[in-house]
């Protein structure tokens, strides 16, 4: 009876006595959407980075975790430079733990950033577009009095820059 499922009759309820749901490590894909066939919780190394290539970084804090509940990814992360390096064209955070899915040539990601300092200019949002197809969300700021948002380029960070964010977006799996 311990390692018993019930189902409740008359309901659309699942009973576990026991409490827990377990996933297998390996993940055993479903082809109905409906169907909840994967969680993972982890840990990554969130990167900043540049478009057209970067080179140099260094980092006081470089820390990410994250869940996967079937292909919904929630990754969060906080990266603080110790060296900025060279950025070259838009700024990115790199290395996102899964591939962003691509829906008919749109990502849709939300990105969320609770804190970031050392920035060169008064700037007072951060935004990000996922690119679909890829590990990577290019930033995008908004500057104090500006009407629109414009991407980030290395000289909007220095040497103690800090990025505090959270990434929510669908994956490829």
């Amino acid at each position: 009876m311990a390692n018993s499922i019930f189902v409740l009759a008359g309901t659309p309820t699942l009973s576990l006595p026991g409490g827990q749901i377990q996933f297998p490590a390996t993940q055993i894909a479903s082809s109905d959407p409906n169907t909840l066939d994967d969680y993972v919780e982890f840990d990554w190394t969130p990167t900043l980075g540049g478009s057209g290539g970067q080179s140099g970084q260094a980092y006081s804090v470089q820390a990410g975790h994250g869940i996967k509940i079937g292909s919904l990814v929630i990754a969060y992360g906080r990266i603080q430079m110790s060296t900025l390096g060279t950025i070259t064209t838009s700024a990115q955070i790199q290395s996102l733990p899964y591939v962003i899915r691509n829906f008919d040539g749109n990502s849709f990601i939300s990105a969320f950033f609770g804190a970031f300092t050392g920035l060169t200019a008064t700037i007072v949002n951060i935004s990000a577009i996922g690119t679909p197809g890829q590990s990577v969300v290019t930033l995008q700021k908004l500057a104090a009095a500006a009407a629109n948002v414009t991407a980030m380029v290395q000289g909007d960070f220095s040497n103690t820059s800090l990025l505090d964010f959270c990434i929510i977006y669908r994956s490829t799996n």
